[in-house]
């Protein structure tokens, strides 16, 4: 492993520094340590162009992970953030050239698989952007259990956007809604206030 960074290791009762160094660094496997203080376990600096680490799996039949995260604590395990003003590149790309997904949230317990947030409120830009140069769909809501597959909430009582808005430029429709089955006794669309509800339906 050739460094370009200023790599310091803290045990707790020291800290092994290395600066700069062109020589080549090896490792016993598996290599690491512990530290019992508040500062960083592992921190790399990069004053220069290059990278402040950089991990690669070389073995094309290893199905482990490249990089794995575990926090015990009550902190997030990964955090991801740009402090320059100028920089217009995302805090965190995720990219695959196979058939798996770039980016999976999975969450077995109570809380979101994901959550997307603008804090700004001068920022005009969308919360969340998904776009398909194929043929599938940009954005797709698939609900296993008894929930919703989409919700569009406009909780600002003095907005007036519209909460759910779709454009279409090419030939096909702007919407279509359909009902699988037949054993359903929800109505097509509901209405609220019910001023023009469907025949046969009050809501």
């Amino acid at each position: 492993m050739r460094p370009s960074a200023c790599i310091v290791l803290s045990l707790g009762w020291g800290a092994l520094c290395c600066v700069g160094v062109s020589q080549q660094l090896t490792f016993s496997q598996p290599s690491g340590g512990s530290a019992s203080t508040g500062d960083p376990a592992w921190i790399a600096f990069h004053t220069g162009f290059g990278r402040a680490g950089l991990f690669e799996t070389t073995n094309s039949a290893n199905t482990s992970p490249t990089l794995q995260s575990f926090n015990r604590g009550r902190g997030v395990a990964g955090w991801f953030q740009t402090t320059n003003s100028s920089n217009t590149l995302p805090a965190l790309l995720a990219s695959s050239g196979s058939e798996g997904d770039a980016l999976w949230g999975y969450n077995n317990g109570t809380g979101r698989a994901g959550f997307f947030q603008i804090d700004n409120a001068f920022s005009d830009a969308v919360g969340i952007w998904s776009e398909s140069s194929g043929t599938g769909a940009a954005i797709y809501g698939l609900a296993k259990g008894n929930g919703m597959a989409g919700l569009f909430h406009v909780q600002s009582g003095a907005s007036v956007n519209t909460a759910l808005y779709a454009l279409q430029q090419g030939l096909g429709r702007t919407a279509y809604f359909r009902l699988r089955t037949r054993r359903t006794a929800s109505p097509f669309w509901r209405r609220r206030p019910a001023a023009r509800a469907m025949p046969g339906y009050s809501a």
